[in-house]
């Protein structure tokens, strides 16, 4: 998993919070750099082999409970779908991962070129438990990250990775980070309030059941069937919570569908065409 609020949620869905308390923290901030000499990606396959050779000079300069992860180089975006493999955004949207290449490295003249590569770099600590300590840690960690940069250690680094590699990455032989072209995105601290903070997180679970008990003759308007799906919307969140699956306040349900017909979408009147009737 990515981060531990996704592991989180993915594995211990019914106590997230739990899950979280119990796990080392992890902080994560997005940084840009420019590099000279350096073109944009001519497919998704380019832009994999530039990033992940990107990432192995970068980690150089990172404390070892830190790991970086190139979304962008230039135009194009980098990203994982759900298989972990790679995808690309960007000026490569939609298209084929090798570009409908033979897969050979394109090396052109890039005499000239300044590309952005935009970089997020993941923290993972035990000691830290609050938001001061992440605040000191993400400073020192930026400080050193920046005398990397401007000093010419992260160039020599590219430098040497990008001929050290088997297959070398020829797109960077020249490459040649600009001092100075630093530039803080974003940063996210566990304990400060955030969109991707675990008070952002919001898990969502879908089912469909069959029910009995209900006069269907008597459901023939959308106002009907808005006090029916209420009326399971309240006992399934009751049973929920005697089962001790959320705390009160934590969750909400919500029916989608009632036999089969959106409950935003009711053409009146309205006849239950399932049997048996199910709810969503």
């Amino acid at each position: 998993f990515e981060t531990v609020e996704k592991c989180c949620v993915a594995k211990f869905w019914y106590d997230i919070d739990g899950c979280i308390a119990s796990s080392p923290r992890e902080m994560s901030f997005t940084f840009t750099v420019d590099i000279a000499e350096l073109n944009d990606p001519a497919h998704c396959q380019d832009a994999d082999i530039i990033g992940n050779a990107l990432e192995t000079a970068i980690n150089v300069g990172l404390p070892s409970n830190a790991a970086s992860f190139v979304t962008g180089v230039g135009c194009a975006t980098i990203g994982r779908d759900d298989t972990d493999s790679t995808e690309c955004g960007g000026c490569l949207a939609g298209t084929d991962f090798m570009g409908g290449t033979d897969g050979a490295p394109v090396v052109e003249d890039s005499t000239g070129a300044v590309s952005t590569v935009t970089v997020e770099v993941r923290i993972n600590s035990d000691a830290c438990q609050d938001s001061s300590c992440f605040n000191e840690l993400y400073d020192q960690t930026v400080a050193d990250l920046r005398e990397f940069v401007d000093t010419g250690s992260l160039t020599a680094e590219i430098a040497a990775w990008s001929r050290e590699r088997v297959p070398p990455v020829e797109q960077l032989w020249e490459a040649g980070v600009i001092s100075n072209s630093y530039e803080a995105v974003d940063v996210n601290n566990p304990f400060e309030i955030t969109a991707s903070s675990s008070s952002g997180l919001q898990v969502t679970s879908t089912c469909t059941f069959e029910v009995d008990g209900v006069d269907w003759t008597q459901v023939t308007s959308a106002s009907d069937l808005v006090t029916v799906a209420s009326s399971f919307e309240d006992a399934i969140q009751t049973s929920l919570m005697d089962e001790g699956y959320y705390r009160e306040g934590s969750s909400s349900v919500v029916l989608t569908k009632v036999c089969g017909v959106s409950v935003d979408n009711v053409i009146e009147p309205f006849q239950c065409p399932q049997d048996p009737p199910t709810v969503e």
